[in-house]
């Protein structure tokens, strides 16, 4: 899931804690969490699946 496609907040990225950082909320997504998707997108023939955050 790119970090663009994470909308509300200003992510940061914590190289050294390998984290995102949100600027505004302070809230911490590390490598591994869950986060919940939903399927925007299905490109079959590429082999692409383009997903959305639903929930943090």
């Amino acid at each position: 899931l790119p970090v663009r496609k994470l909308g509300g907040d200003w992510w940061q990225l914590n190289e050294l804690a390998t984290m995102l950082v949100g600027a505004g909320t302070g809230r911490a997504l590390r490598l591994g969490d869950p986060v919940r998707v939903r399927v925007e997108r299905v490109d079959a023939a590429r082999g692409r699946v383009d997903l959305i955050h639903v929930q943090l």
